[in-house]
């Protein structure tokens, strides 16, 4: 099926609603049919705005009207990174849920805190009683062996997978699999290659202008030799915090 859109313009504030089929996670002979919706807002006035929230009214080809409303969007949060990216929406399921966290590296205290971290909340009294199993594994740095257990929790029916990916490109097949079979997948600290997963994550490339910068701040004249110390080679975490960091250090300096 073709993408579909319409627009509209209220006191100067156009907007603009695009829809597409998504046939990896719709199920036709059960009639469950899903939709990417990507909206776009533009203010066109000389005033400021604010989104405080949001209603939509959703018709479908038989004439049915579905209604989604929410609140509005905070812009420091939950910002798309570019404009290619998508929205996604998965079939409702109720509580409790089955949920795993498949990490990669284990080499430092942050991941191992983290892991820590995430077992402690599972357990607190108000998110437990929402959790059927919370599973963990950590893989270290073997890229097939993070795949196959991926896989095995998707086979296992898993309603959502957490997950640290090894590199950024190594990951689309299993997760067109974990989105053929509903399970939703969101990747966090090191962004991967797909459109088919809920990215949480910080801006990397800001971390290491900050460090930059303060390196910089400290060292008198601007001038020296440095000793970057790096993570994984191959995941975004590493390239973009190289490339905020260097980028700070040489617009202040010569090293």
């Amino acid at each position: 099926m073709h993408a579909s859109s319409s627009e509209a313009v209220t006191n100067n504030v156009r907007v603009e609603v695009e829809s597409q089929y998504a046939a990896d996670h719709s199920q036709p002979f059960e009639s469950h049919w899903f939709f990417h919706y990507t909206v776009k807002i533009t203010n066109e006035g000389d005033d400021t705005v604010q989104l405080l929230s949001r209603q939509w009214f959703i018709t479908d080809a038989t004439g049915h009207t579905e209604e989604v409303s929410g609140p509005g969007v905070d812009p420091q949060c939950f910002a798309p990174r570019d404009a290619s990216v998508k929205f996604l929406k998965y079939p409702a399921k109720t509580a409790p849920f089955k949920i795993a966290l498949v990490n990669g590296y284990v080499g430092n205290t942050w991941r191992i805190q983290m892991v820590q971290t995430a077992k402690a909340y599972v357990e607190s009294p108000d998110v437990k009683p929402d959790i059927a199993e919370f599973k963990v594994v950590s893989v270290g740095e073997d890229v097939p062996a993070q795949i196959a257990a991926i896989d095995q929790f998707i086979n296992a029916g898993f309603d959502a997978i957490v997950m640290i990916a090894n590199n950024s490109t190594s990951y689309g097949p299993v997760l067109e699999r974990a989105a053929a079979a509903n399970v939703v997948v969101v990747p966090f600290d090191v962004v991967v290659n797909s459109d088919k997963v809920i990215t949480v994550n910080e801006s990397q490339t800001d971390i290491g202008r900050l460090a930059g910068e303060y390196v910089a701040k400290h060292i008198p004249g601007r001038t020296g030799k440095i000793l970057e110390v790096r993570g994984i080679p191959g995941t975004s975490t590493d390239q973009y915090r190289h490339d905020g960091f260097r980028k700070a250090m040489d617009a202040v300096g010569k090293w």
